[in-house]
């Protein structure tokens, strides 16, 4: 048994006490620039159950990322040898009390090989640095609940999963991805932008009375195109958030009954995943974006 972080790691999280984030935007371009062992982000951490020399833990794999940029790996097949393997990998202390919207993890990864599921779990009484199977740690395991479903498409390419925090944010918690293999059977489980975000993959479960938002013709960095159909006139909020949650763009409307378009122009996207949320006080509806 031995644990496996830097001790600058280590110092900072002594100087600092049990320090907390609000949210994850963490693809390890930084920490894993360079180096090929375990040098984690600030304030996260690992643990392996099994001495290095046979469990090979969590590493950093600095091409090994989506799009050969930086990722963090587990690999427990190697020169044609399976070696035993639990490692677990540690957000830091998440505190999303203050958010008062859904809110999810979102994150990359892949396997290769005949690697066994990875499994992602939420604790609230977990001790960083302590043996995560001790007595009186409860694993809650979440990765039941991810969407799309951890499995063989992972083997095929990357696949970005959506699991749901919100029935977690009311006490600090850490999220745990657990890798295990035996001596006759695993692989290689590689994960990267790892991020919390108040969308899930299938964002109409968010709406508290569904508004029927489309998003017409193909967005681009300088205009989308929505159609709303309202039962209700009235004032509403529209609003674009990109996959961390931060407002790109918002205006208010007040509108008639039945369906209206709005050409939403001279913005400023980049390419990649929006939302546009339309809401008032009593409902709201959400369309996925995808900017190229």
């Amino acid at each position: 048994m031995k644990l496996i972080f830097p001790f600058f790691i280590l110092l900072l999280i002594s100087a600092s006490g049990s320090a907390q984030v609000s949210a994850l935007n963490e693809n390890f371009d930084i920490s894993c620039a360079t180096s090929t062992g375990p040098s984690y982000p600030t304030y996260w951490s690992g643990f392996c159950m099994y001495s290095p020399a046979s469990a090979l833990g969590w590493n950093c794999s600095p091409l090994g990322g989506r799009g050969s940029t930086p990722g963090f790996d587990c690999n427990s097949y190697i020169a044609g040898v399976h070696y035993t393997d639990t490692a677990w990998l540690f957000t830091p202390i998440l505190n999303l009390s203050g958010n008062s919207d859904n809110i999810f993890i979102r994150y990359d990864s892949k396997y290769e090989f005949a690697a066994s599921k990875l499994k992602v779990l939420v604790s609230s009484d977990y001790v960083k640095y302590t043996r995560p199977d001790s007595n009186g740690v409860d694993w809650n395991e979440i990765s039941t609940t991810a969407m799309p479903e951890i499995g063989h498409d992972d083997s095929l390419d990357w696949v970005t999963h959506f699991i749901d925090l919100t029935s977690f944010k009311a006490t600090p918690f850490i999220v745990a991805f657990k890798y295990t293999s035996t001596n006759v059977s695993g692989g290689r489980w590689t994960i990267d932008n790892i991020m919390t975000t108040p969308w899930g993959l299938n964002v109409t479960n968010l709406s508290k009375e569904a508004l029927p938002i489309s998003i017409l013709g193909t967005p681009n960095s300088s205009q989308i195109n929505v159609s709303c159909t309202f039962a209700l006139a009235g004032a509403y909020k529209l609003a674009i958030y990109d996959l961390m949650g931060r407002v790109a763009y918002s205006q208010e409307l007040h509108t008639r009954s039945g369906t209206q378009d709005f050409v939403l122009d001279g913005l400023s996207l980049n390419k990649g995943m929006y939302f546009v949320k339309i809401s008032n006080n009593s409902t709201y509806g959400a369309a996925k974006a995808m900017v190229e």
